[in-house]
């Protein structure tokens, strides 16, 4: 080869070496990325087995970043030494969480060491550690419930009355005294009975699958993420472009050597 050419394929050697350097760099972020999303897409695709969604995060830093707060409202029924609170659509029987619902809860009643949690069409029955029971239809849509007379429960009925419901038979009967005239209704608490429940109740507002979902799409920093997920895959497609124009130019470079 004369002096000459080699004199032209000085300035193609420089910027070759230039995109090698920018083909590294690129390469170096883009493998992290890689790897975060190669984890969270494996776990996410076996999350059957895994079970991702029965996962809870509790680390105070990612609950933080996700907003989800240390002071939420509680709203707590008092009956028969029991309390039963509810935040957001948790529901707490006591100190021990019971389930998640968005049923509008009316009530709680205790009989032969069972609690009863009514809402307008339904109740569940559970044990003093919060196990359910059973969960039964109503014979009638109720709107209010009232005191414990022996085994009957005062009910209010939907677009008005009153009646009595056994819970020892679940029929409507009405009780053999006089019926009261308060109805039982949640209260707003900033200072609850049992503070605990707010622990728990921030511990089980993040699954570890949504976690990872927010990971894997970048979600988990807003819109942000999202647009850093994008760059990802522009970053992929010049670490694409740059290895095969490098490719390219050694090939060629190598052909004219050969020349």
């Amino acid at each position: 080869m004369n002096l000459r050419n080699s004199d032209r394929w000085v300035p193609r050697r420089r910027s070759t070496r230039n995109l090698i350097k920018a083909h590294s760099l690129i390469g170096l972020f883009s493998a992290a990325l890689v790897v975060v999303l190669v984890i969270t897409g494996w776990a996410l695709n076996h999350n059957d087995g895994l079970a991702l969604g029965a996962r809870h995060i509790k680390n105070d830093w990612i609950l933080d970043l996700y907003r989800i707060s240390e002071k939420p409202g509680v709203q707590e029924i008092s009956s028969q030494g029991l309390v039963l609170a509810t935040i957001d659509d948790a529901v707490f029987l006591d100190a021990i969480f019971l389930l998640s619902t968005d049923d509008t809860l009316l009530g709680i009643a205790s009989y032969n060491d069972v609690a009863h949690v009514f809402s307008s069409s339904l109740v569940r029955m559970y044990t003093e550690q919060g196990e359910l029971i059973e969960t039964a239809i109503l014979p009638a849509t109720i709107s209010a419930v009232g005191a414990l007379i022996d085994s009957t429960l005062v009910l209010e009925l939907e677009g008005g009355g009153i009646t009595g419901l056994s819970l020892v038979s679940f029929q409507l009967e009405l009780p053999s005294t006089s019926l009261p005239t308060r109805w039982q209704a949640f209260a707003k608490r900033d200072n609850p009975s049992y503070p605990s429940i707010v622990a728990g109740w921030r511990e089980r507002r993040l699954t570890l699958e949504q976690a990872l979902l927010d990971i894997h799409s970048g979600r988990i920093f807003g819109s942000i993420g999202v647009w850093l997920v994008d760059l990802f895959g522009l970053l992929l497609l010049v670490l694409a472009s740059t290895g095969l124009i490098v490719r390219f130019r050694r090939r060629r470079r190598r052909s004219h050597q050969i020349r």
